[in-house]
This record gives C-alpha cells, sequence and structure tokens, in this order.
C-alpha cells in the first residue's frame, strides 16, 4: 500500500470527536493559493510546511526557506481531474483539496512528531540531523548560512518500501526567532559494554542547556548479567540522571521518586524538605559541557541494547 507523504505521528490533536478529520489542532478556514496545480507553482503534498499569508485575507502559502512553519498541510493540495473518467482511470489521492479552496493545515507545536518523505533531492536523513525548511519540503542544511531557523531534530529514519521516511521531533510554533525554546530530544543507541566501567556516550550536553528529563528504552533486555541494573549520568556525576534501574526486562524505564526505591538522580532532583530528606524533581542546569555516560551494574554484560533520550532545552 502506498504511503502518504507525512504522517502526524505523536503530539497533535488532529482528530476529532468519532475520529472526524477537525482535531483542535487543525485550521480549516484558510484559502491554497490557486497555482498549486502540476503546470503552474506545483501541486502540494501532505506534510508540505506552510504559513499564514499575512498580505492576503484568509490565504496560506508555503513557508519561506530556514523559516518556522505555522502548520503542515493535513490533505493534498491539487487541481482538480478534468474529467470523470480520469477521476476513475489516474492513479492519485482520492481525498485531496482543490486548489484554490481552503485547506485544512494541523498547527506547528513544539513536541510534535513528525513521519515524512517530503525531503529535499538528495538529502540521506540521520538521526540527530538538524532539520530546516527549503523549497518546501525538508533538509538538513541551513538555507539561510547561520540564520535559519531549525524546526526540529530527527529522531529516527524508517526505510519503507524503497523509500526513506525521517521522523522529526518538532521544536515548536514560536515564529519570533529571539524567543525560540529549542526543545531538542536526542536519541542514543547503547549496547552492553565489555566491562562495568563508566562509559561515554559521545554526546556532550550542550553549554547553556536545560536537562529536562531521561528516559530509557530497553530494546533487548539483559539476561546474563550478574546486576541488570543501569546507571546515567555525566562526566562529573556518574548516575546523576537514572540510578540503578532496571534492565531485565524490555521496555520504557523513567526515573522515580518513589520511596520504595528512587531511581531519579540528584541531577533531577532537590530536597525539598531536609529534616524528611524528602525529594522533588528539578531541572539540570550545571551539566552543559559534560558528556552523557552510562555505567552498567556488572561487568559481564552481554545482551543490552537500548535507547537513552534525553530532552533538553538548547538556550544558545
Amino acid at each position: 500500500m502506498k504511503r502518504a507523504y507525512t504522517s502526524f505521528s505523536l503530539g497533535f490533536a488532529d482528530k476529532g470527536f468519532n475520529g472526524s478529520e477537525v482535531g483542535i489542532d487543525v485550521v480549516a478556514i484558510y484559502k491554497s493559493k490557486e497555482n498549486w496545480t502540476a503546470d503552474l507553482d506545483g501541486e502540494k503534498e501532505v506534510g508540505t510546511p506552510i504559513q499564514m499569508d499575512l498580505s492576503n485575507d484568509r490565504e496560506i502559502k508555503v513557508c519561506p526557506d530556514g523559516q518556522l512553519p505555522d502548520g503542515y498541510l493535513q490533505l493534498p493540495v491539487k487541481e482538480p481531474y478534468p474529467n470523470e473518467k480520469d477521476f476513475y482511470i489516474q492513479n492519485r489521492d482520492r481525498k485531496f483539496i482543490v486548489a484554490g479552496n481552503p485547506a485544512p493545515f494541523v498547527r506547528n507545536r513544539l513536541g510534535g512528531v513528525l513521519d515524512t518523505k517530503l525531503l529535499v533531492d538528495g538529502y540521506s536523513p540521520n538521526v540527530s540531523d538538524e532539520i530546516y525548511v527549503k523549497d518546501g519540503k525538508f533538509s538538513n542544511v541551513d538555507p539561510l548560512d547561520g540564520e535559519g531557523v531549525s524546526i526540529g531534530t530527527v529522531i529516527e529514519v524508517k526505510p519503507l518500501h524503497g523509500e526513506t521516511f525521517a521522523v522529526i521531533a518538532l521544536n515548536g510554533g514560536t515564529t519570533d526567532k529571539d524567543y525560540i525554546l529549542n526543545e531538542k530530544i536526542k536519541k542514543i543507541n547503547i549496547t552492553a559494554p565489555s566491562d562495568g566501567t563508566e562509559q561515554d556516550t559521545g554526546f556532550t550536553i550542550p553549554v547553556n542547556a536545560i536537562v529536562k528529563d531521561i528516559k530509557l528504552k530497553v530494546n533487548t533486555s539483559e539476561s546474563t548479567g550478574t546486576t541488570k541494573t543501569i546507571n546515567i549520568g555525566t562526566t562529573a556525576a556518574t548516575d546523576g540522571y537514572l540510578t540503578s534501574v532496571d534492565v531485565s526486562t524490555s521496555g520504557l524505564v523513567k526515573g522515580t521518586l518513589d520511596n520504595a526505591g528512587q531511581t531519579l538522580g540528584d541531577l533531577l532532583t532537590v530536597v525539598s524538605d531536609a529534616t524528611n530528606g524528602v525529594k522533588v524533581k528539578e531541572d539540570d542546569v550545571s551539566s552543559g559541557g559534560n558528556n552523557l555516560t552510562f555505567t552498567v551494574g556488572s561487568s559481564d554484560f552481554a545482551e543490552l541494547d537500548a535507547d537513552i533520550y534525553v530532552y533538553y532545552y538548547d538556550l544558545n
């Protein structure tokens, strides 16, 4: 089955009641351009980054290069079928917006995730690529040579039926560059090390970064190691983020402040009641410039395969 150019995978309220197309993140009152046809300015696919065109009443336009989109087309915009016969014989989308009519778009959202193949020609995505808008598509090259706005980061690459899809975690929806809250998600794959010493992931936490949280996704659980736990921290605090979390079972792992066994590290906590030793969660603002590290519970690990997810704001 042919897959759509773009899917709104996570973080969007793009569906309404009972699966209708109109969710709270869908704006459907702005008209598409009449020239979005094959023989003029080109038909536009699902996921095309757009902005509201303030120079024309209630119209949208393709997002200019290097700028932040207001949203992404929810349906393709095409020219109408010439006749009924072409409707049945042409290999085209049966559900689309005729150019010049109102075209729904899904609002750009902080934390939203796009799954898209709408990439500029010649671009082969890699995890951690910064993404920019270029020619109405997505690129890893800043078209404004350092002045463009990164709209998100590639967190996964999916080959499918001979095509490549990039999974992009979006930065958010403000267009004032001086106030962009550049939230990022860094995914780092780790595997069972040859010993129990601290392992450097190679990822340096940016200076002026605010680390919000750390999550772990265990892809392959550890069954051989004597002590099936892992610490995640930095070169300055080896268990600062996650402390002795269990990796004997596949799935998602988070830190906790539960009295039964705290596993959220000191970099993400603060003592709120010194008398009773009560801790609460707090952002980490002290680790910029340090590398992310992990340490397994014993030196005989053999199977572990996991992904560390670092959630942080980059204030640079």
